[in-house]
């Protein structure tokens, strides 16, 4: 059996490169519309950026990555111990939308995040961890961009 999954087990990662105005303007600006805690938050960035982007955003997390959006995302992956459940989020995103019954709905506020984040926390809690790995493997392979399906494999 799988245990019980929390809002308060995600990690919120973003790769971002050159782009701190956008960050704060965008994704991290809607993470904080949602009252997700900053101490969720991860942001990588490549070597040369690190200093930029920890004078500007000092209150979150900054990690030193790798340069490219595959190397990136491979490196977050592998920088967690496995089990740890991330969501992986684009530097500017603006809005959160959902597909419910074959229509993409905008998440307008807390009430409607909350709703959204719990089906999916339901969903991965009635999944086993053979389905999930298989989730994990459908995911990359129709992704432009590989990630290792072995670094962080506690699904």
């Amino acid at each position: 059996n799988m245990p019980v999954i929390k809002l308060a087990n995600f990690k919120f990662v973003i790769p971002s490169y050159n782009r701190v105005s956008i960050i704060q303007s965008h994704t991290l600006a809607l993470l904080t519309k949602f009252n997700i805690p900053k101490n969720q938050i991860y942001i990588f960035t490549a070597p040369e950026e690190y200093e930029a982007y920890k004078t500007s955003l000092p209150e979150y997390r900054i990690i030193k990555g790798e340069l490219g959006l595959a190397k990136q995302r491979n490196f977050i992956t592998k920088y967690f111990k496995p089990g740890v459940l991330l969501v992986n989020l684009d530097d500017d995103i603006k809005k959160f939308q959902m597909l419910e019954n074959g229509v993409i709905k905008t998440i307008e506020n807390h009430e409607e995040r909350l709703t959204a984040i719990y089906k999916i926390i339901d969903w991965i809690n009635n999944q086993s961890i053979e389905d999930l790995r298989k989730f994990k493997q459908n995911i990359n392979n129709n992704s432009k961009d590989k990630i290792d399906t072995d670094a962080n494999d506690g699904c």
